[in-house]
């Protein structure tokens, strides 16, 4: 019986280690959004982030906090309040630009 609840114990653990937990693990990957009623996709690798058609420009993300360093370069507070959504929000107008993970 011991066995079974560390087999038990070791399936959760493993299975928590999989899933990313901080916004720079779970920021990676395509993401699609809409700009004016026309669709765009993101994608970000662990030091840059480009759009199709355009040269990749570095980002930084602090905790919660995306800088991307392009001529005017902008602040975006990122939050993801699923695995496959991803909101930023700019925090100046407080407008929020909302994503949808491409798989």
């Amino acid at each position: 019986m011991k066995n079974l609840y560390l087999c038990v114990f070791l399936t959760i653990l493993a299975g928590c280690q999989a899933v990313p937990n901080t916004p720079s693990q779970k920021i990676l990957g395509a993401w699609q959004s809409d700009v004016r009623g026309f669709p765009i996709v993101q994608i970000y690798d662990e030091n840059t982030v480009s759009i199709s058609g355009h040269d990749a420009v570095a980002y930084q993300l602090v905790e919660d906090s995306l800088l991307v360093d392009s001529i005017g370069a902008s602040n975006r507070i990122v939050s993801f309040p699923s695995e496959d959504e991803m909101w930023q929000t700019d925090p100046l107008t407080g407008s929020v630009q909302q994503f949808s993970r491409l798989k």
